[in-house]
C-alpha cells in the first residue's frame, strides 16, 4: 500500500512529540514498521544535512556506472539489439577484460549462455595449445633466416631444438602468420650456334664426397654508389661453403683469376681440383686457362644457355639478391663490401642447407675433419673418390 506525502508528514510529526512506531502504524494503517523506520532515518539525515550528500554520492556512482556501460558498448561495437552472432563474438573478445554479469546484461545474453561460451573458450585442445607454443618459435626461426627458410628448414631448426613437428605442421603455422619464403626462379636463354663451348666435366653431379675436389663459381652485378659493381664467388660443392669471393668495379679476367688464386692459396693449394663455371669470358680467357693448366686444375664449363648446369653458384647469387640486395640501396662500394662480407659469414656459419641434411657448411667441414678426413693439399695425395672424372 502506497502512502502519500501528507501521511509521511503526519507520522513524522507524531514521532517528534513522543509517539512510538507501533502507535503510528496502528493510527495510520501502516502494515510495515520498516517503512516508518525508513522515514525516520531519512528525516534525521535531512536534519543533519547528510541526506543531500548521500544523494550526491548515489548520483556520482550512477554516472560512473553509465559511463562504464558506454565504454563497454563502444568496445563491443554492438548492443543488445544487434544480431546474436555479432554479440557472441563481442562477448568472446571482452569476457576476460570486463565484468561478466555487466557484459551479459549489456549484450542481451543470459548468464547461463555466457558461462557456456566461456567454458568453451577455456577448453582449448592439446593441439591448439601446442600451436600457441610453436607459433612464435616458427616466426623466430623464419626471421633469423632473413625470410629465406621454407617449411622444411624451419622444421629442421625446431627439431634441432627438441620439438616434434612435421613440415606440414610448420607450413600451416607459417601460412597463418603470413610467412612466405623467397622462391627461386630460373631464366633460360637460346643457344648460339656460332659460339665455342667448353666441355662440361661436372654433368650436374653437385653432391661430392670430399672437400676441395670440385669448386664452382659465378659472377653477378650489384648497383652501388651510382655504378655497377662486379661480384664473384667460389663455392666448394662438398660443403657448399663460399671459399673465396671478391668485389670489383670492372669485370675482367684478372679480377676473377685473383679471386680464384686467393681461394686456392687459402685452402692449401689442393691437388686434383676441378673448377666449374659458366661460359663467361672472365673464366674463358687464355690467361686463366694457362694458370689452371700449370697448377693441374681441370676446367669444366656449363652448356651455353643452361644455368642449371651451374645450379649451386646460380642459387647462391639468387639468394644474395633476394636476401640481401633486393630493396636496398648502397651508397658506395665500401658499404656493399661490408654487407656482403657479413652475409657470406652468415651463409657459411649459420644458414642451414637442405642439400646438406639441414646443416651449415661449417658443420659439414667440422664433421669431415672430426671423422679423420683431411684436405688434399699441394705436396700430398689428393683425396680420392670424386664424382667428377
Amino acid at each position: 500500500m502506497a502512502h502519500g506525502v501528507e501521511t509521511k508528514r503526519r507520522v513524522l510529526a507524531d514521532l517528534a512529540v513522543g509517539a512510538t512506531v507501533r502507535e503510528v502504524c496502528v493510527r495510520y494503517g501502516i502494515r510495515a514498521r520498516s517503512t516508518v523506520f525508513l522515514w525516520k532515518r531519512e528525516w534525521r539525515l535531512e536534519r543533519t544535512g547528510r541526506l543531500a550528500e548521500r544523494n550526491r554520492s548515489r548520483l556520482v556512482q550512477e554516472n560512473e556506472s553509465l559511463r562504464t556501460d558506454l565504454e563497454i558498448l563502444l568496445e563491443a561495437g554492438c548492443s543488445a539489439r544487434s544480431p546474436i552472432g555479432v554479440r557472441k563474438e563481442a562477448f568472446r573478445r571482452l569476457v576476460g577484460t570486463r565484468p561478466f554479469n555487466r557484459l551479459c546484461r549489456l549484450l542481451g545474453l543470459s548468464r547461463g549462455e555466457g558461462h557456456y561460451m566461456r567454458r568453451r573458450m577455456e577448453a582449448r585442445t592439446v593441439y591448439q595449445k601446442e600451436d600457441d607454443r610453436l607459433r612464435p618459435l616458427v616466426k623466430e626461426a623464419f626471421d633469423r633466416s632473413r625470410g629465406t627458410y621454407g617449411k622444411r628448414r624451419v622444421c629442421a631448426v625446431l627439431r634441432k631444438a627438441g620439438y616434434r613437428v612435421s613440415p606440414e605442421h610448420v607450413s600451416r603455422l607459417m601460412r597463418e602468420q603470413g610467412l612466405v619464403s623467397k622462391h627461386r626462379t630460373y631464366r633460360w636463354t637460346r643457344l648460339s650456334p656460332r659460339r665455342v663451348y667448353y666441355p662440361n666435366l661436372l654433368r650436374r653431379r653437385f653432391s661430392q664426397s670430399e672437400p676441395n675436389k670440385v669448386w664452382t663459381s659465378d659472377c653477378t652485378y650489384v648497383w652501388a654508389g651510382g655504378r655497377w659493381c662486379f661480384a664473384c664467388a667460389i663455392i666448394d660443392l662438398f660443403s657448399r661453403r663460399v671459399v673465396g669471393w671478391g668485389l670489383s668495379g670492372r669485370k675482367t679476367a684478372a679480377f676473377a683469376l685473383g679471386v680464384f688464386q686467393d681461394a686456392y692459396r687459402d685452402r692449401g693449394r689442393p691437388r686434383g681440383l676441378t673448377f666449374h663455371s659458366d661460359q663467361g669470358p672472365e673464366f674463358c680467357e687464355a690467361g686463366f686457362e694457362a694458370w689452371a693448366a700449370d697448377n693441374g686444375i681441370a676446367l669444366s664449363r656449363s652448356a651455353a644457355g643452361t644455368p642449371v648446369d651451374n645450379a649451386v653458384s646460380e642459387s647462391f647469387f639468387s639468394s644474395v639478391k633476394k636476401e640481401l640486395v633486393r630493396g636496398r640501396g648502397y651508397e658506395d662500394e665500401t658499404t656493399l663490401r661490408r654487407e656482403l662480407a657479413e652475409y657470406i659469414r652468415f651463409y657459411n656459419e649459420e644458414r642451414i642447407h637442405t642439400s646438406l641434411g639441414m646443416r651449415t657448411p661449417d658443420e659439414v667441414e667440422r664433421r669431415w675433419l672430426g671423422s679423420g678426413g683431411a684436405f688434399g693439399v699441394c705436396g700430398t695425395p689428393a683425396p680420392s673418390g670424386s664424382a667428377v672424372r
